[in-house]
């Protein structure tokens, strides 16, 4: 199915159910993560981001999370390559974010499950940093469930988690 089909259906999808109020979902826009403090330290950190970041934007599905119109959130997914029922996600959020914290995540929690309904992926993976504990907690409440280390380089390793569907 062609990509634009698809990303219509996503957030055609995730506008159809009820968002909490003020929150809307639409499809990236080139400088969305500039609203996303300190987005510096995000793309410097993470070991996904930085050099990584216009092949993530390029590799996938990719969407800004709004809230009272402006960007809280960016977040993609990219199906892996030989995996057609799996997907990773990946989303980097505002600082902003601790106002509206239980309705970002509700909000989050839909458009995954959207997510997998209109790709038909049997599982979601993301993976946190071994050193960010509230990315690990964030994945767990989302629904993802840790299952093992991976060491990225000398400096860096991982958890993966994968949520089911």
């Amino acid at each position: 199915m062609e990509s634009k089909v698809l990303n219509d259906m996503v957030i055609d999808g995730i506008q159809a159910v009820s968002l909490p109020v003020g929150f809307d979902i639409r499809l990236y826009r080139p400088g969305d993560e500039l609203y996303i403090e300190p987005v510096e330290n995000i793309l410097r950190e993470h070991p996904y981001y930085g050099q990584e970041w216009e092949k993530m934007l390029r590799a996938g599905y990719v969407m800004t999370g709004l809230y009272q119109g402006e960007p809280i959130g960016v977040g993609g997914i990219m199906p892996i390559r030989d995996e057609e029922s799996k997907a990773i996600i990946w989303f980097i959020v505002s600082q902003k974010i601790k106002k509206v914290r239980a309705k970002a995540w509700r909000t989050i929690k839909l458009a995954l499950s959207i997510i997998q309904g209109v790709f038909g992926f049997s599982e979601l993976w993301a993976y946190a940093r071994t050193n960010s504990l509230a990315s690990m907690r964030t994945l767990e409440h989302l629904g993802f469930q840790r299952k093992e280390i991976l060491t990225l380089n000398q400096k860096a390793s991982c958890w993966l988690y994968i949520k089911e569907k």
